[in-house]
């Protein structure tokens, strides 16, 4: 069974989708892959990025805190202006 939660961190919408792959059974067990998308803030039309990551996660649990903390970082490391002590090029 799918699974889609959609959370907000610093104005941008994450949205991660946890789907079972039921073509990848490790030692009888089932993995889950994530997916998620970076959705701006207000006013721009298209995501800002989409990733999808393999079907390695153990439990839909670890794939979704993967998956939200990866996407949160993303947006830290892109979308946090520089402070003003680090050298810009």
């Amino acid at each position: 069974m799918e699974k889609q939660i959609s959370t907000s961190y610093r104005g941008y919408t994450i949205d991660v989708l946890i789907r079972p792959s039921e073509s990848d059974w490790k030692e009888g067990r089932l993995r889950y892959a994530a997916s998620w998308v970076i959705v701006p803030p207000e006013g721009l039309a298209r995501p800002v990025e989409s990733v999808t990551e393999p079907s390695r996660f153990l439990t839909r649990d670890a794939a979704l805190t993967y998956a939200q903390h990866t996407a949160s970082k993303f947006i830290d490391d892109c979308f946090t202006p520089a402070p003003a002590n680090r050298r810009q090029y």
